[in-house]
């Protein structure tokens, strides 16, 4: 049958579902265990105003850090300044994100290096200097930080494998301001040329 409460009849087998409850934050930083889904985002937030910055170990960004986030800049800028040009070269955003995709998929990562190592196999090491492919050793922090190579390596070898040895970042960086710099100027150029 069913039972009568405060809230009206019961019918087995259902759950008469509580009032929404409110949030409940005390101090900052502080969340109850019954909050709700939404407030849980902003644990990490209230986490972090509640750290003991002075305890903790070794400087709060590491050098590494503020290094692999100057690389990852440098890569994005670099293939972005590829896109810039061509944009202002072709002058149609669809045709312009075609030739984009085109270049930095078959050709920069699939014909270009396969009729290089056939044609001209000792002449293949300016490959990885390449706008798209010249990214992608910055975009690896375990290049910027030793401890994190290393964790990187046990891992490797504990899976039986071999790990790929670091790698210098000194000409990928200065690659990637290069072509930067180049792409960038060129567009300035063509910007500078073109009758508007």
């Amino acid at each position: 049958g069913t039972e009568t409460g405060g809230r009206g009849p019961k019918t087995p087998g259902f759950r008469v579902s509580e009032p929404l409850q409110r949030p409940k934050i005390g101090r900052i930083g502080a969340i109850r265990p019954d909050t709700g889904r939404f407030v849980d985002l902003f644990r990490p937030s209230l986490a972090l105003m509640r750290t003991d910055f002075a305890a903790a170990e070794g400087p709060l960004f590491p050098l590494s850090a503020l290094q692999a986030a100057g690389g990852l800049g440098l890569a994005f800028l670099s293939v972005a300044a590829l896109a810039f040009l061509l944009s202002l070269v072709i002058r149609r955003t669809g045709a312009a994100l075609a030739v984009w995709f085109l270049w930095i998929g078959p050709i920069e990562s699939g014909m270009l290096p396969a009729l290089v190592r056939r044609f001209l196999p000792d002449q293949a090491g300016w490959l990885e200097y390449l706008p798209f492919t010249n990214g992608f050793p910055l975009l690896e922090f375990r290049n910027y930080d030793a401890p994190a190579y290393e964790r990187y390596a046990a891992a490797v070898e504990a899976a039986g494998r071999t790990p790929a040895p670091p790698v210098d970042l000194t000409w990928h960086l200065a690659a990637a301001a290069a072509w930067t710099a180049l792409l960038v100027g060129i567009a300035f150029i063509l910007f500078r040329r073109r009758d508007l």
